[in-house]
This record gives C-alpha cells, sequence and structure tokens, in this order.
C-alpha cells in the first residue's frame, strides 16, 4: 500500500516486525486499539506504532514497543537472537 512505513530492526526485531506488518495490514484490528504514552500497555504501545506507520516518511522505530514488550517478558532483552514461535 502506498504511503506504509516500514521498521527499523532493533538489533533481534526482524521476525516481530514482520509480525506487526501483518497487524497493520488489518485495518480492523488496527483501528480498534488505544494509542498514547501509556508505556505499560502493551496494547497502547502496539497502537502507537501501527498509527505511526501510516503515511509518508522514514521507517518506524518501534522502541518503546520493544520497551514495553521486554519488560513484561524479561527473556526478550539484550540482542540474542529469538525465533519466532
Amino acid at each position: 500500500r502506498k504511503g506504509v512505513k516500514g521498521l527499523k530492526n532493533l538489533g533481534n526485531t526482524c521476525y516481530v516486525n514482520s509480525v506487526i506488518q501483518c497487524m497493520h495490514a488489518a485495518t480492523e484490528f488496527r483501528e480498534s486499539l488505544p494509542t498514547g504514552t501509556n508505556g505499560n500497555s502493551m496494547c497502547s504501545s502496539l497502537g502507537s506504532v501501527l498509527k505511526s506507520m501510516s503515511g509518508p516518511g522514514a521507517a518506524v522505530g518501534p522502541k518503546a514497543l520493544h520497551t514495553t514488550f521486554c519488560n513484561k517478558f524479561p527473556w526478550f532483552k539484550g540482542h540474542q537472537q529469538h525465533d519466532a514461535h
């Protein structure tokens, strides 16, 4: 689609980036998520990343979502490679 940004790889996020791009393509899902700066909410962090992907411009860095995810699932901290399961 025209006007959709990609995602920056933060070292070990290539698999999850592809999943996020698929979620972005699901319009109803994307539009149902909250957005905002509530760093404790996985849904809010995901919604903010998905919203920032719309429109022209440079690739989006999903750092806030990655941080929220790692806080909830600490075994994903660091830059080790994790296969998608």
